[in-house]
């Protein structure tokens, strides 16, 4: 019996664990250019293009999937923030499309010309201002060139 109940728990550990992950879509001019999975508790991670990519985009915009995302009681945003999380840019979500960022802002784009890291966190805050739940922030990855 007391195997049977560590293995459930085993499996249920494993299961939710998998699926506690987003995957970042990057679209360059409307093309997709790259894709990257972030965990929860990682703090580091993302994609980087060459310099000469980013002085050529006209629209940069991401796609995040994950199981919060379709979660229709929270408004969701993306802040863009340096290396020191000082904040430079927060990407509404795209009307009728869930998950879908953009990120088409000078400072972000002038940045990232010059080499410099940007970092993404999706906030999610109750759609509703009278409701309880509590909002949440994901760290989903960095954006960078060399």
């Amino acid at each position: 019996m007391k195997v049977r109940a560590y293995l459930i728990m085993l499996f249920i550990f494993f299961t939710t664990g998998t699926f506690a992950q987003f995957t970042v879509n990057v679209f360059i001019n409307g093309i997709k250019t790259g894709q990257y999975v972030i965990k929860p508790e990682q703090t580091t991670g993302g994609i980087w293009y060459k310099k000469k990519v980013y002085k050529n985009t006209e629209r940069l915009s991401i796609e995040v999937k994950g199981n919060d995302i379709g979660i229709t009681m929270y408004k969701r945003l993306v802040d863009v923030t340096d290396e020191n999380d000082n904040s430079l840019f927060n990407a509404m979500e795209t009307p009728g499309v869930i998950g879908q960022f953009l990120l088409t802002d000078k400072s972000v784009l002038k940045r990232l010309v010059k080499g410099k890291m940007v970092k993404l966190y999706l906030q999610m805050d109750p759609a509703n201002d009278k409701s309880k739940a509590p909002s949440r922030r994901y760290f989903i990855g960095n954006l960078s060139a060399k």
